[in-house]
């Protein structure tokens, strides 16, 4: 299938896994691998919108490794130099398929060619590892070993196919972005609603959960009803009982002592800021900060989740957090696009459409437009200079007298991250609106203060 727009590439199926440090024991990576594939294994279709033959012939492999592992539990190992090559390498091998449970569907659909490559390298690497172990010296019976035997020839041999459906939904995908890029008038929804039935795609929250132009467009307009809303409040609660559950402490980096911004994870599984362990490895030290073990590999892997957790914390306790090198990232975000021209074309078509719109609708056809366009300026420069440059600011200044609360909160939410990209500030300041600006934080201010007390009375 040909493919007409550069790509960027996505941690999908090359996803950074680690490989075991080589002083693991045997029976620490045979339990690891088991809970591995029963977490694998325990995929269902509904995972996988594409390349859905390749996933599961994958996942009846790992299957069939699993009960092979299952007889090695009680297994007193001796050659341990090729168990642990072996193990090692189904471990890692685990790991990737672990993390191909398909997120970002669209991605997945068009380079649906690629990922079904990148399954095939998986289903060998898997071969490949079971080669090396001895299975005549170990104490399993002869069902087992014929088991191993069949994974071996169907992980060396078997073919990874790229599916004709995959290859068909993938053209109109290819098609609605040849629309936007040669285009500037927005294509019918209706033409793609094809694509996200296909992708299982069926609600405003779903569409959310893809960040490419495409995807954002067709949130935008196809659906009317933002059902997130209706969750807002149950999700603010359980992410405050978290909170109250977590050590500060543990956001600190065991180097500079101070709050991680950017925090990475070593092979010995301890988190590091990438600043303080970076300096820590030029100064020619090759070992983890807090277990003085030899690394043997120095790759860094990106621990978003911690990196959320801790700004969240932030926000909420009014502490500032500073990206790293946030200046390039700025810059990078500019360039970073899924399908470049094309989605940069969606995003403009639809900043044009929600601006035209904000002070046509009312109520809560209004609020929906003034929580998408809040996503679009948080997203990237590029979708904050979109509707900067369509003068979405004076319209999200005057929602600020809306007598619905959720109005004002999103409008205000938009304004601050427009008033990161250059210029906005001063057209805020220049509109004579910061009064409202001011009446609208403070009220943010006096309803935080309210909950706290109540937070506190109901303790």
């Amino acid at each position: 299938m040909s493919q007409q727009f550069d790509v960027s590439t996505r941690r999908i199926l090359t996803f950074p896994a680690i490989r075991p440090s080589e002083f693991v024991s045997c029976h620490s990576l045979v339990s690891s691998l088991i809970h591995l594939g029963d977490t694998i294994s325990a995929y269902t279709s509904k995972t996988f919108v594409t390349n859905k033959k390749n996933a599961r012939n994958c996942i009846r492999l790992v299957d069939d490794v699993v009960l092979f592992l299952e007889e090695l539990r009680n297994e007193q190992f001796g050659l341990e130099s090729s168990i642990i090559l072996s193990l090692s390498g189904l471990h890692f091998a685990f790991q990737k398929i672990h993390c191909t449970r398909g997120d970002a569907k669209v991605f997945m659909l068009v380079k649906a060619e690629e990922v079904s490559g990148l399954f095939r390298e998986l289903m060998r690497a898997i071969g490949v590892a079971l080669d090396v172990i001895p299975l005549g010296e170990m104490d399993v019976s002869v069902e087992v070993q014929n088991l191993v035997e069949f994974v071996k020839i169907q992980s060396l041999k078997g073919k990874c196919i790229l599916e004709l459906d995959d290859e068909k939904i993938a053209r109109k995908v290819f098609s609605a972005l040849n629309l936007f890029e040669g285009s500037e008038y927005a294509p019918e929804p209706s033409d793609f609603r094809l694509v996200l039935e296909y992708l299982g795609i069926g609600s405003w929250s779903e569409c959310n959960r893809e960040l490419d132009g495409f995807m954002i467009y067709c949130r935008c307009s196809l659906f009317d009803v933002v059902d997130r809303f209706s969750t807002l409040q149950s999700v603010d609660e359980c992410r405050n009982e978290i909170f109250r559950c977590l050590n500060p402490e543990d956001f600190r980096c065991p180097i500079s002592l101070e709050l991680m911004t950017d925090p990475v994870t070593l092979s010995t599984w301890h988190t590091y800021d990438r600043s303080s362990i970076l300096k820590w490895f030029a100064a020619g030290n090759h070992t983890c900060p807090k277990t003085s073990e030899s690394l043997v590999c120095i790759d860094l892997v990106p621990n978003v989740a911690l990196k959320k957790i801790i700004k969240q914390y932030c926000l909420q306790n009014g502490m500032p957090f500073t990206e790293s090198g946030g200046f390039e990232r700025e810059k990078v975000y500019r360039k970073v696009d899924v399908y470049g021209v094309a989605a940069q074309q969606a995003v403009r078509l639809i900043s044009n459409y929600l601006v035209g719109r904000l002070l046509v609708e009312r109520n809560e056809m209004q609020n929906k437009m003034v929580y998408e366009m809040r996503l679009l300026t948080k997203t990237s420069v590029f979708n904050r200079s979109c509707l900067v440059e369509l003068s979405a600011i004076s319209p999200l200044l005057i929602l600020l007298s809306s007598v619905e609360s959720s109005t004002r909160e999103n409008a205000m939410a938009t304004l601050l991250n427009l008033s990161k990209f250059h210029g906005s500030k001063k057209e805020i300041v220049e509109s004579g609106r910061l009064i409202l600006i001011l009446d609208v934080s403070q009220e943010g201010y006096r309803y935080k203060q309210d909950n706290t007390r109540l937070a506190r009375c109901s303790t």
